[in-house]
């Protein structure tokens, strides 16, 4: 894009991200975020919103946690999507956990 003279925006990437998104090439994504940095752009909270649910679909609690920490250093306010997309993540970790753990033994009690 900027070989052609033409200079992205922060709202392009976001387009590109939103992209990758639907075709799950999540792999692509960051190096989306890496070239909107190096060209000075800095993620806003649609940029952030949308990492989230790369989170989601990753069922990464713990980057979604770092992407919350990340947007409020920037400044930025969370807004209803970014707790819905906090909640979402921790949602689908607590799924595939669930999936992962085996059951507490069963527990006898005991009559005196």
């Amino acid at each position: 894009m900027e070989a052609k003279g033409f200079q992205p925006t922060t709202e392009d990437y976001n387009t590109i991200i939103q992209g990758c998104l639907k075709v799950e090439k999540l792999r692509d994504i960051d190096e989306a975020l890496t070239r909107m940095t190096n060209a000075g752009l800095s993620p806003n909270l649609q940029t952030y919103n949308l990492v989230l649910r790369v989170c989601i679909s990753q069922k990464d609690v713990l980057k979604a946690e770092k992407v919350l920490a990340s947007l409020t250093k920037m400044g930025l306010t969370p807004d209803a999507d970014t707790y819905h997309g906090i909640i979402e993540a921790c949602g689908a970790y607590a799924k595939a956990l669930a999936g992962t753990m085996i059951p507490p033994p069963a527990t006898t009690t005991t009559k005196h």
